[in-house]
């Protein structure tokens, strides 16, 4: 016997959640934020993350713009050391 399973629209697949990408987005940061700080020799990283996180919550920047600044911010501490 076969199961009827419904299949989504395309537009079911296209739509995604803001708030569900909005929520990776900064799980990805937090990361990101452990990342940076396991490599010592910290200044401002940990606010820039925070200033990065909020700026997405308060839908001034886009989730994939916060990751753009978090990678930014861990490629620089990387060329650093």
């Amino acid at each position: 016997m076969k199961e009827n399973k419904l299949e989504p629209t395309n537009n079911q697949e296209e739509k995604k959640d803001p708030n569900e990408e909005k929520q990776a987005a900064i799980a990805e940061l937090t990361m990101m934020i452990q990342k940076a700080m396991g490599m010592g020799a910290n200044d401002s990283e940990y606010n820039d993350f925070q200033v990065i996180i909020e700026a997405l919550k308060d839908d001034k920047i886009t989730h994939q713009e916060a990751l753009e600044k978090g990678q930014a911010i861990l490629d620089s501490k990387q060329d650093y050391h």
